[in-house]
Order: structure tokens, then sequence, then C-alpha cells
């Protein structure tokens, strides 16, 4: 079953930014490399 588009919750803010470092950190943790979220590539 799908989910509706409206139903799907949306970052702002703070909360997008600590989302954002969270990832990052993740995506470093696991492949040690450039993040793909970094606008600094």
């Amino acid at each position: 079953m799908a989910t509706a588009i409206k139903a799907i919750p949306t970052l702002k803010g703070k909360e997008a930014r600590e989302f954002l470092r969270h990832a990052e950190e993740a995506e470093r943790n696991y492949k040690g490399g450039r993040s793909v979220f970094s606008a600094n590539q």
C-alpha cells in the first residue's frame, strides 16, 4: 500500500540540518569517503 504524499513529513530548519549532519556522518562511517549530500564536492 502506498503512502499519500501529504502524509510524508518534511524537515525544515534545525531538524533538516540535524538530519543531514547525521546522514553525512553515517555515510562517512560506511564508505569512508566524500558525502553525496555535501555541496563541497
